[in-house]
């Protein structure tokens, strides 16, 4: 709802194969009142992921309730042979596979509501369909990832929850459906907020809680107005 810049890490431990950190950098400028742009650069390892360049719009339909839609494209950076980059999109439970992909043009299409129960805390939803245009020549030139997430918040300037998130592969010919619970703290300020959370898979391919992986993903930041 607000502009700012934050910093986004996460990292999966458990299991060597799926242990990779990443880092994203995002900005949130107004661009008018309710329209801002957005701007993320997502780092692993030292190298660049593709970053992603959109905008998007807040509504308010009513007193306590929000939707926002949006979308964004993303630059192909990641080159085939940059393992360690390709690897960074386990950090999140497959959450932004999409700037750890090689080869590929990300397309994302965001949506989202949030509305406040009074005192008692937050609910929320999100639904970001991504279009992967691969720029090989692979038979999967093209493939459609469906992410989604709901959360409760208790509380507002300190409070915590639970999200629920999943990410479908939905044109893999057997199909990839990666969920995960993360139990978070928030905390907020005038200009100051952090989030700290314990990501959970509970489905393949990154298997049930803590095994073999469990994830950390910490975001922290500044509103700028």
């Amino acid at each position: 709802m607000r502009g700012g810049l934050r910093l986004e890490a996460a990292r999966m431990s458990g299991d060597d194969e799926y242990a990779f950190g990443t880092l994203d950098v995002v900005g949130q400028f107004r661009l008018a009142k309710r329209v801002f742009l957005d701007a993320r650069i997502p780092l692993t390892v030292g190298s660049l992921g593709n970053p992603m360049l959109g905008a998007h719009v807040v509504l308010r339909p009513a007193e306590k309730l929000w939707v926002t839609l949006g979308g964004a494209f993303g630059m192909p950076l990641v080159g085939e042979d940059d393992d360690l980059v390709v690897a960074g999109g386990t950090s999140q439970a497959l959450w932004n596979v999409h700037e750890f992909s090689p080869e590929t043009v990300p397309f994302l299409f965001q949506a989202g509501v949030e509305g406040h129960l009074g005192s008692i805390g937050i609910l929320r939803a999100e639904l970001d369909p991504v279009l992967h245009v691969r720029l090989t020549d692979r038979t999967d030139a093209a493939e459609l990832a469906l992410q989604y997430a709901f959360e409760v918040q208790i509380g507002h300037g300190i409070g915590g929850g639970l999200r629920f998130q999943g990410v479908s592969l939905v044109t893999e010919p057997e199909g990839t459906h990666q969920l995960a619970l993360e139990p978070f703290f928030v905390l907020e300020r005038e200009h100051l907020f952090l989030r700290l959370g314990m990501l959970l898979p509970v489905t393949d391919p990154l298997g049930s809680p803590f095994d073999p992986v469990w994830g950390m993903r910490v975001a922290t930041g500044i509103h700028l107005d």
